[in-house]
C-alpha cells in the first residue's frame, strides 16, 4: 500500500473520520472517500440511505441489530494522485468526537479459530449448503 495513503488513514483514524478506502473490480489503484462533514454514518434500513450517495457496508443479516453504514464521499482520494499536499490537507482536517457504536468492543478471533471456521466454511460449500462466504477477521485499532 502506498505510505502517503496510509498517513491519510493515520490521520482519519486519529480524527475520528469515517472513511473508506476501496479498489472497484479490473482498476490497478485504488479510491478513498472521506467523511468530512458530521453527520450520520450509522442508519437503520436500507431506506433510511435512498437518495444518499457514497459507500455502503451492509450487514448480511440485519435481523440482529446491526446497522447500514454509509461514509459520504465529502473528499474523494485517488491514490494516483496522492502528494505531500493531500497528505497534509487530510491532517488539517478538524476532529470529530468519538462515533457511539452499537453494543460493546467486537470480538477479536485468533488465527487458529479463524482457519478452523475457513475449514469449516469449505466443507459447507463441498456439501452443497451454500456456494459462497464471505469470512473476515477484525482488527481493533
Amino acid at each position: 500500500m502506498n505510505k502517503s495513503l496510509t498517513k491519510i488513514h493515520s490521520a482519519c483514524i486519529a480524527k475520528n473520520l469515517p472513511f473508506v478506502t476501496f479498489r472497484l473490480p479490473q482498476e490497478e489503484f485504488s479510491t478513498t472517500y472521506i467523511q468530512t462533514t458530521p453527520g450520520k454514518v450509522q442508519w437503520n434500513s436500507i431506506r433510511d440511505i435512498s437518495g444518499e450517495t457514497g459507500f455502503i457496508m451492509a450487514p448480511f443479516d440485519t435481523r440482529n441489530g446491526h446497522r447500514y453504514i454509509l461514509v459520504k464521499p465529502d473528499l474523494v482520494i485517488d491514490e494516483r494522485e496522492i502528494s505531500m499536499e493531500t497528505v497534509r490537507m487530510v491532517a488539517s482536517l478538524e476532529s470529530r468526537p468519538q462515533p457511539e457504536w452499537n453494543g460493546g468492543f467486537p470480538v477479536v478471533t485468533g488465527r487458529e479459530t479463524y482457519m478452523e471456521q475457513v475449514d469449516t466454511i469449505k466443507s459447507s460449500i463441498e456439501k452443497g449448503a451454500f456456494q459462497k462466504a464471505v469470512l473476515s477477521r477484525i482488527r481493533v485499532v
